[in-house]
């Protein structure tokens, strides 16, 4: 992943996150498509499962910005991390 990837308009240098996330549904009664999204269900009586992919600093930037340790507006791309994990509400 690079800068380039997600344009929002935000300044890669100051503290951001953007997540995307993306939902499914239509899957309930089918063995593979449940046993590959039903643990990341999020409505069990509409059957919506979602995953989410989450760009931000990494855990040790985030905590060194709280702390004084890093500057805000000072980040390069490499104090950033992808995440990607289900079920997020």
């Amino acid at each position: 992943m690079n800068e380039h990837d997600i344009h929002s308009g935000l300044s890669i240098s100051n503290a951001n996150q953007i997540v995307i996330s993306v939902e499914y549904s239509d899957y309930f009664d089918k063995v593979q498509e449940t046993a590959l999204v039903g643990c990341w269900e999020v409505d069990d009586e509409k059957h919506i499962a979602r995953l989410n992919y989450r760009f931000r600093p990494r855990q040790s930037v985030r905590e060194a910005i709280e702390v004084g340790e890093i500057q805000d507006g000072s980040l390069t791309i490499e104090d950033y991390q992808l995440g990607i994990d289900g079920r997020w509400q």
